[in-house]
């Protein structure tokens, strides 16, 4: 099934085409242009065809979505994010097939009305107004189709552009949004098959992290960074979150999250005895409060009850460190779905407050390892800088030696 996705995504990466920012606005236009005329000729019977035609690649799209999502629940659930992506080129496919057939039948229609018509020999009132109402209506109801083409031609576009923001409209109703846009996204997709690769090897990810070799560390980190920028775009997060989530799971992130509550709860009760006695929000506010301020050492005590803490929460934290505020803030209200609604948890907390805390600890804690490894690799580069410098003073001593 993975391989299925990865070969979809590869025939969208062959429409990658430069300029497509400048020229897919004028295709809509000649598009628009092309359904005015048409609306002309055929009048109002080919602008509630293809009204038809909207509403059966929405009920396809739907029905799609559902189909290949119990697939994909079969093979892969860590891979149902991506089903939008399918969604959208289905949608395209059902859109100019039925489009295709009922223009045909809008076809017969009218010669059998041409036909009609000449024997009657009405008396035509008005011809040119109903031609243009005609052409208006049909360019109006072309404008989501359209768009929903002309997305797919941006799908090679590096910079987000205006015209962009315009086909989502169109992508989100003709799919019933089932689909996603797929403007720029190859750009921001060039590596998801590495990501696709290394975040599903269970060699990987299911070893400690202290136990993986350097280059397998190297590997994973890097493969992590480009995650967390690939989900920074909304369309990619929706996709990958679960497997992030899911890995949260499997750590039991709740339950290090709740090792930290505890501690704290200890660490309160001993300094505060007034806390035992305080209403269930009033400690609620307490704990968030005392665990902010003192992240930093909750976490080294939990460490020490739990010395691998660091290799059960290595993704997580290479993850976030590296993600915008929003995203952060979105991944934030999916870990929250992590603990459970009944949970003790979830008593003695606001869940998402006190993720929100973990969260920005991971940053900075993430933020600051980075720091120290540019400072022991730029430490390497000095002291090698000297060591040469001073073979080179020797070399030039012997030399002078030797004269």
């Amino acid at each position: 099934m993975k391989n299925d996705l990865q070969n979809i995504f590869n025939h969208i990466f062959k429409l990658e085409a430069s300029g497509a920012q400048f020229w897919a606005p004028i295709i809509f236009i000649v598009f628009l242009g092309i359904s005015f005329l048409f609306g002309m000729i055929f009048k109002f019977k080919w602008t509630i065809l293809k009204v038809i035609a909207i509403i059966i690649t929405m009920v396809g799209s739907i029905i799609a979505y559902n189909k290949i999502a119990d697939i994909v629940n079969k093979h892969d659930q860590n891979l149902i994010g991506f089903v939008p992506f399918g969604v959208t080129l289905i949608a395209i496919a059902i859109y100019w097939v039925s489009r295709l057939i009922l223009f045909i039948i809008n076809l017969i229609l009218h010669v059998i009305i041409k036909g009609i018509q000449k024997k009657k020999n009405p008396i035509k009132k008005r011809k040119w107004l109903f031609r243009i109402l005609g052409g208006f209506s049909n360019l109006v109801v072309t404008i989501p189709g359209s768009l929903l083409i002309t997305d797919v031609f941006l799908v090679g576009t590096k910079n987000k552009t205006s015209f962009g923001e315009v086909t989502k409209l169109g992508v989100k109703l003709l799919t019933s949004n089932k689909g996603v846009s797929l403007a720029g996204l190859i750009e921001k997709t060039k590596n998801i098959e590495k990501v696709l690769n290394t975040l599903t090897k269970s060699d990987i990810l299911s070893k400690d992290y202290s136990s993986l070799s350097d280059k397998e560390k190297e590997e994973l980190e890097n493969t992590l960074k480009e995650t967390a920028h690939l989900i920074n775009d909304k369309r990619i997060f929706n996709a990958v979150v679960p497997i992030i989530t899911k890995k949260a799971k499997e750590n039991n992130v709740d339950k290090k999250i709740d090792n930290i509550v505890e501690n704290a709860i200890k660490e309160i009760e001993t300094k505060d005895p007034s806390y035992k006695n305080a209403s269930s929000e009033k400690k609620k506010e307490i704990t968030e409060k005392y665990i902010k301020e003192n992240i930093n050492k909750l976490y080294e005590n939990t460490k020490r009850e739990d010395p691998k803490i660091e290799d059960k929460i290595k993704t997580l934290e290479t993850v976030v460190g590296n993600l915008n505020e929003n995203t952060k803030n979105d991944l934030i209200k999916e870990f929250d779905k992590v603990v459970p609604n009944d949970g003790e948890l979830r008593k003695k907390i606001n869940v998402t407050k006190t993720i929100e805390i973990f969260f920005d600890f991971l940053k900075e804690k993430n933020k600051k390892e980075n720091e120290v490894k540019k400072e022991e690799t730029s430490g390497i580069n000095d002291s090698n800088l000297n060591d040469f410098i001073n073979n080179l003073s020797g070399i030039g001593s012997e030399g002078g030696h030797n004269v």
